[in-house]
């Protein structure tokens, strides 16, 4: 567990330092990364949770789950006005919650058909998109650490990552109408295994986007002013071109000897 731990996370985080040094990029390297130290805390617990859920009845995983539901949402009211309290609801919530509540609805079933699901899904992900739009136009309150939290721990963020989950989910199991066709395109083999590819590149994806966006993105749009909706738009318009440059730069490191272990390709 401890060679896992350390050959998929950590080697290919000291590359991607080196890499990022050298290319003189930025210096704050654990602030900068501070996903990938979450990602090893989240990782060292998931014996301990492995053994909680395996002696847990499906009763009590549900109330921890509502439990953590309450608090997020507790959190959210608490950002929203601004409210004092003595409480920390980090020590309630945190990264481990998403494996939680991941795991618990991937096993949940709901009384509804598969279609009427995905619709509620998109639904809600709307919703939450659009939440988070409008408070990063200052419309409804100044603070926008809700929407930057450090660990992402208000409630429509919570919801916006669940509806992704459950509309996959259930996406591969529609058989027939447009989720059905969406469901035939995406198991065509072609583009079966790009989704494969990018899933296996996914790691080394976010090492290198970092320095691609601190060091050549960000300064160039530091000093242009943008709303909360401009922000978004960009957001949806660099995220796709991103994610296929950084795929791209893996791609290319996972097809060369030595480097391909380090390069974050599994």
């Amino acid at each position: 567990y401890d060679q896992t731990l350390i050959h998929f996370l950590l080697v290919p985080l000291i590359f991607f330092f080196i890499i990022s040094y050298v290319l003189n990029v930025y210096t704050d390297f654990i602030k900068v990364y501070w996903y990938c130290w979450m990602t090893i805390g989240v990782y060292l617990t998931i014996p301990i949770i492995n053994v909680f859920i395996s002696y847990t009845r499906p009763i009590e995983l549900k109330y921890l789950v509502i439990l953590i539901f309450i608090t997020s949402i507790i959190y959210t009211v608490i950002k929203i006005f601004q409210i004092r309290i003595a409480l920390d609801l980090d020590f309630f919530i945190g990264p481990t919650a998403y494996l939680i509540i991941g795991y618990y609805f991937s096993k949940k079933e709901f009384a509804f058909s598969s279609n009427k699901i995905i619709l509620a899904s998109i639904f809600i992900f709307i919703v939450s998109s659009l939440f988070k739009i409008y408070c990063f136009d200052g419309l409804y309150w100044n603070d926008s650490s809700l929407l930057i939290s450090y660990l992402d721990l208000s409630f429509p963020q919570i919801l916006q990552s669940l509806s992704v989950l459950i509309f996959f989910k259930y996406l591969y199991e529609c058989s027939r109408g447009l989720f059905g066709t969406i469901r035939q395109i995406l198991e065509i083999n072609i583009i079966n295994s790009i989704i494969v590819s990018i899933s296996r590149s996914s790691y080394g994806i976010y090492l290198v986007h970092m320095i691609i966006y601190v060091g050549y993105v960000k300064p160039f749009f530091e000093n242009i002013h943008m709303t909360g909706t401009d922000t978004m738009i960009f957001i949806l318009i660099l995220s796709p071109l991103l994610l296929i440059v950084s795929w791209l730069i893996i791609l290319i490191l996972s097809r060369i000897p030595v480097v391909n272990k380090l390069s974050g390709y599994y």
